[in-house]
């Protein structure tokens, strides 16, 4: 995978523990796991799209420029370039 995905991270992060049965899991196990754990702060902090002849991008969250700080700790490099 190319670029950051905090999901990913993440589960690297929890493997710092030292907790043999998480050592036990394998990464395609967690990633959903952590994806789920940012789901409610993802419906926050989205892309808002206006409607004005010149869309621009804000986050419907907290009206910054989109990508915001949030949405950068939140969503691959992959999704945010994709929006």
């Amino acid at each position: 995978m190319t670029g950051t995905d905090p999901a990913i991270e993440a589960v690297q992060r929890a493997r710092e523990c030292d907790n043999s049965r998480l050592w036990a899991l394998k990464d395609e196990a967690l990633t959903p796991v952590a994806r789920e754990a940012l789901a409610p702060i993802r419906e926050l902090h989205k892309p808002y799209l206006c409607h004005c002849d010149a869309p621009h991008h804000a986050c419907e969250g907290c009206l910054e420029e989109w990508p915001c700080d949030t949405a950068r700790l939140i969503y691959s490099e992959t999704e945010l370039g994709s929006e």
